[in-house]
């Protein structure tokens, strides 16, 4: 019951995400944002630095359900295409390279698990690590596929 007033709670939010990321690719910043917290969490989570933990965990939690709706409404090609788009340059900028983007989500997500050490302050970002990885790859939860399908996550 709570997972299905936090998705009504969030719908309106979510409508408003999907209707901007091409112009703004804010799904992509948000998953740079979650990169670019992971890459000191192993340092911080040492150190008993709770603010990466939290500031990571956070973007997880936003991440998993943003795509869980996703998943729920499009198929993984579409998602991966709205996940994986970028913000515009500014002119003279080098554009990014959006086809590792979810690769070094994944990534980031199973290093995660098995880098940083378990501990009170990082168990719910292990948790939510956990939790995001098995919604990246429950898309044939949502679609009535050939069960041999792999998924592109």
């Amino acid at each position: 019951a709570d997972y299905r007033l936090l998705d009504e709670c969030i719908e309106p939010l979510f409508r408003g995400l999907i209707q901007n990321y091409a112009a703004s690719g804010n799904i992509s910043s948000l998953i740079r944002v979650f990169l670019s917290r992971a890459t000191e969490l192993k340092a911080s989570a040492q150190c008993d630095n709770s603010v990466f933990t939290w500031q990571a965990h956070n973007a997880l939690f936003i991440i998993r359900c943003v795509t869980k709706l996703l998943l729920e409404r499009f198929t993984e090609e579409e998602v991966l295409q709205i996940l994986a788009t970028l913000p515009p340059t500014k002119e003279g900028d080098e554009p990014e390279d959006a086809s590792g983007l979810m690769e070094s989500l994944v990534c980031a997500l199973v290093e995660v698990m098995v880098d940083v050490p378990l501990g009170d302050q990082t168990y719910a970002l292990h948790l939510e690590a956990t939790t995001t990885l098995l919604v990246l790859t429950s898309s044939l939860v949502f679609k009535a596929a050939d069960i041999s399908h792999l998924s592109i996550f």
